[in-house]
């Protein structure tokens, strides 16, 4: 019986050390002979950047923050990061309504920064 993507995944990831550059190549032959879609497993891959598992520090390199724990499951990974976008794009709506609705001052480019 050959693991799911995800158990894959985490086993990848936690038999490396913290603080360890890993790449996207990589993980993507973790496709296992094309069992599951390169956009899956990039999927798998922004969450664990969202939850702070992984940092992207370059084009396709991602630096190890921390292991996975074996329980967390690829479902609840996907939740914590939905709440992660949620979040920031409900803090750049929140600053965008200040600058819109603030006194009349210069904001030296922040409205543009934050509409992108």
């Amino acid at each position: 019986m050959t693991k799911d993507k995800w158990t894959r995944l985490v086993e990848y990831i936690n038999k490396k050390s913290i603080g360890e550059i890993i790449y996207r190549k990589d993980i993507i032959k973790l496709n296992d002979e094309g069992s599951f879609g390169d956009t899956t497993t990039d999927n798998l891959r922004l969450w664990l950047v969202h939850c702070e598992y992984l940092k992207s520090t370059g084009r396709g390199e991602y630096k190890i923050l921390r292991h996975i724990n074996n329980k967390i499951s690829s479902s609840d990974i996907k939740k914590m990061a939905y709440n992660y976008e949620y979040r920031m794009n409900h803090e750049r709506f929140e600053k965008l309504s200040e600058i819109l609705n603030g006194e009349n001052k210069c904001n030296n480019g922040e409205f543009f920064e934050l509409t992108k």
